[in-house]
């Protein structure tokens, strides 16, 4: 039995929230990343994920800066999914131009801005920059 106040019909945050359903920044101050993209453009990232697991469902990892890095796989037929994939990042990054038009509908369901970043690089050098740009976005917000 938990230690509930009475039932007086009023609703707190902890009774409209499913237990294990609260993102992840809410929780804690660890940077939460989304990187999306065509399958294969993640895929090339690197070494990562082992071969086959990214195909069109969402992949989640702390990277070794810190940082939460999610892969969301642009796969128009998931589109529905996406914007609780989004919900609680700090950054969206569009890696390529898969599934134009709808990642950006996703994120407008969350309040988020997608940022493009089609320049080449590895999964370190993404991470920098998304932190960075994350980082820049707060400042702005502030003043």
């Amino acid at each position: 039995m938990t230690d509930r106040p009475p039932n007086d019909g009023s609703k707190n945050d902890d009774d409209l929230v499913a237990s294990g359903f609260v993102a992840q920044a809410s929780r804690t101050s660890t940077l939460r990343v989304v990187f999306a993209g065509s399958p294969s453009r993640l895929a090339s990232l690197g070494a990562v994920l082992a071969e086959g697991s990214l195909q069109a469902l969402p992949t989640s990892f702390q990277h070794e800066s810190g940082v939460q890095v999610v892969l969301c796989p642009l796969v128009p037929a998931y589109a529905p999914l996406w914007p609780v994939t989004l919900y609680g990042a700090a950054v969206v990054v569009r890696l390529d131009e898969a599934a134009p038009g709808l990642l950006e509908a996703a994120a407008d369901a969350v309040d988020l801005t997608v940022v493009h970043d089609t320049a080449s690089g590895d999964l370190d050098e993404l991470v920098a920059r998304a932190a960075s740009l994350s980082a820049s976005q707060g400042r702005d917000a502030a003043g």
